[in-house]
C-alpha cells in the first residue's frame, strides 16, 4: 500500500526550524517557515557549499586500517617465514617460548592466583551430557558466569567447554 504524500504544512523540518530561529536571532528577515510545494518547485534551494568542495565530516574514516593493515600483513609474512623454517621439535619449542615471552611482555605480568569461589546455580540434563550453570570469580569480587558442558559416562579427565 502506498503512503499518502505529506501535506504542504509538513515541510517544516527540525533543520529548517533551527535555521529560521538562527536568522531571527541575527535580526535578519526570516524566510517563511512553511513554504508551499509550488514555491519549492519554482525556486530550488542552492547549496551553501558548492558540491565539489564538500568534504566528509569524518576526514579519516580508514585511518586505523590504513596504518595497521600493512603492518599486520608484514608481521604475518615474517611469522610465516619463521614457521616455514622450523624443522625440528626443538625449533618449534623455541618458537613457542619466544612467542610466549613477547605476549607476556605486551600484556604485563599475570595476576596473582586467587580462589575461584565457584558455585553451580543450576543445570540441565541431556541424553549424553549435562549443562551446569556456574559462577566463579576470575578476580576477587569479579564474578563470571558460564555454562559447563560435562559428558556423561566419562572416565578420567575430559575436556570442558
Amino acid at each position: 500500500m502506498k503512503k499518502p504524500a505529506p501535506a504542504p504544512h509538513a515541510a517544516l523540518t527540525r533543520r529548517r526550524l533551527l535555521q529560521q530561529a538562527g536568522l531571527g536571532l541575527l535580526g535578519t528577515a526570516a524566510l517563511p517557515l512553511a513554504s508551499s510545494s509550488a514555491q519549492a518547485a519554482a525556486a530550488p534551494a542552492k547549496p551553501v557549499i558548492p558540491p565539489g568542495d564538500l568534504k566528509p565530516l569524518h576526514r579519516f574514516p580508514r585511518m586505523m586500517q590504513d596504518y595497521f593493515g600493512p603492518r599486520m600483513v608484514s608481521r604475518e609474512k615474517a611469522a610465516d617465514t619463521v614457521m616455514a623454517g622450523i624443522r625440528t621439535r626443538a625449533g618449534a619449542e623455541k618458537y613457542v617460548r619466544e612467542t610466549t615471552q613477547k605476549v607476556r611482555q605486551c600484556f604485563g605480568p599475570l595476576p596473582e592466583k586467587t580462589p575461584l569461589n565457584a558455585r553451580v546455580t543450576g543445570g540441565v540434563e541431556r541424553d549424553t551430557y549435562t549443562i551446569e550453570n556456574v559462577i566463579f570469580e576470575s578476580r576477587p569480587n569479579f564474578p563470571v558466569t558460564g555454562n559447563l558442558y560435562l559428558p556423561k559416562n566419562r572416565k578420567g579427565p575430559t575436556p570442558a567447554v
